[in-house]
């Protein structure tokens, strides 16, 4: 059944004020990478009207709100709030940006439904901007909360270029993720001719290091990193469209200014769900010895070569099926949540969430993200310290600060995939 879009046209009620906002650094974003605790899945999108306002649209399945019967009316009614407030890095701080906005849906027959708000925010084109959402359904008492980066620095920034399928499916951004083998459409905030220049970047095919191996300044490569190819497309009136032939990222750019743009990350036609080469089997470094690993690729069939690998490792047909579906569901949720320049599973974060699991509660502050798990029979606990790495290439690569301390948290929860 295809899904419809209900547009809300109400009334915005800012409490710029009074916003009563939680101190982000005090919220626990753990429910973000928990599918049994994150009930509220909206997708936020950015797009710049002019160089003063912005447009924030958020979108949400209407089957995660909960409807009450209004009796005056015999309708079914949700209500819900989403509360904002911006911060800016850099020398010059602006004064943060606070409100809140209630909106109200009414639910018809057709319940299998996206619903979509839109409301206006004043940034200031010159900046990039970290803006903490929260959600709340008011009648579930049901909270989401997150963060976005919103990069308004220059005239070709996402949002002031609003990407999409030519059947006019939207892309979010943060980083923009698409698959190789799609033609996508440019569309500008307003009827321009003019040129944009694009890069090929391909990065190097290898998985980061264990949680306690130093590896030393990671990711000084991106100052000295040369395109592949770079080639130009024209926009006419406001309008180009560009093909992702090749895996890696697209760097679209103003001619003679490489910082005026943003990226495309291409990853593979199945992406985020698992490929069918021998891709499959990469994430299996994580949990084998070198030797095993090469073994792998012995085998034609990289599926038959993950089944007897989990067959082997867990001494017991049933229990290796199990272990490899929640492998590899846990490789499908590390693409889902923490894809940057590299496929989410290539990432530290990704790694960790894979080898580790979900953590037990989630903090951010500024440009860092901290992780704690909780001491358990099987493993000791932790507080792992991630730190954005700021490139042209994606806002959400985050970079852990490896401690020999971690080996024994590793090393555990290595040997529990293992038996």
């Amino acid at each position: 059944m295809q899904k419809k879009i209900i547009i809300l046209t109400i009334t915005l009620l800012f409490a710029a004020a009074c916003s009563k906002i939680s101190k982000v650094n005090q919220v626990n974003f753990a429910p973000l990478y928990n599918k049994t605790l994150n009930t509220l899945t909206p997708t936020f999108r950015f797009y710049h009207l002019n160089d003063s306002v912005s447009t924030i649209e958020m979108e949400i399945p209407s089957h995660q709100l909960l409807y009450v019967k209004d009796t005056r009316e015999e309708l079914y009614i949700s209500k819900f709030k989403i509360s904002y407030q911006t911060s800016t890095s850099g020398a010059q701080k602006n004064k943060p940006v606070k409100g809140e906005i209630t909106f109200s849906d009414t639910l018809y027959f057709d319940d299998n439904r996206i619903v979509q708000v839109n409301f206006s925010v004043a940034l200031m084109k010159g900046k990039k901007y970290e803006i903490y959402f929260k959600l709340e359904d008011l009648l579930h008492r049901t909270i989401h909360s997150s963060t976005h980066i919103i990069d308004k620095q220059g005239s070709l920034s996402y949002g002031f270029v609003k990407p999409a399928y030519p059947d006019g499916k939207k892309i979010s951004g943060n980083p923009v993720i698409v698959q190789k083998g799609k033609v996508i459409q440019l569309s500008y905030f307003k009827p321009v001719n003019q040129e944009i220049m694009i890069g090929i970047f391909s990065f190097p095919d290898q998985t980061p290091p264990a949680a306690y191996v130093n590896m030393g300044k990671d990711g000084m490569f991106f100052e000295n990193l040369l395109p592949d190819s770079v080639f130009s497309i024209q926009m006419i009136a406001g309008i180009a469209q560009v093909e992702t032939t090749h895996q890696g990222v697209l760097r679209l750019f103003e001619p003679g200014n490489f910082n005026n743009g943003f990226a495309i990350s291409v990853f593979y036609s199945q992406y985020p769900d698992l490929p069918k080469n021998e891709e499959l089997l990469a994430p299996l470094r994580y949990i084998t010895s070198i030797d095993e690993f090469r073994e792998l690729f012995i085998f034609r069939d990289p599926q038959l070569a993950s089944e007897r690998f989990w067959q082997k490792s867990s001494g017991n047909p049933d229990r290796g099926q199990a272990q490899m579906n929640r492998f590899n569901t846990r490789v499908i949720e590390a693409n889902r949540l923490f894809p940057s320049h590299l496929p989410g599973w290539k990432t530290d974060r990704g790694m960790v969430y894979i080898v580790v699991g979900v953590p037990d509660l989630v903090f951010r502050d500024g440009s860092k993200e901290n992780w704690l798990y909780n001491e358990t029979m099987s493993r000791p606990g932790a507080n792992l310290t991630f730190v954005r790495e700021e490139n042209q290439f994606s806002s959400n690569h985050f970079v852990l600060q490896r401690k020999q301390e971690y080996s024994s948290l590793w090393n555990l929860s290595v040997a529990a995939w293992r038996r």
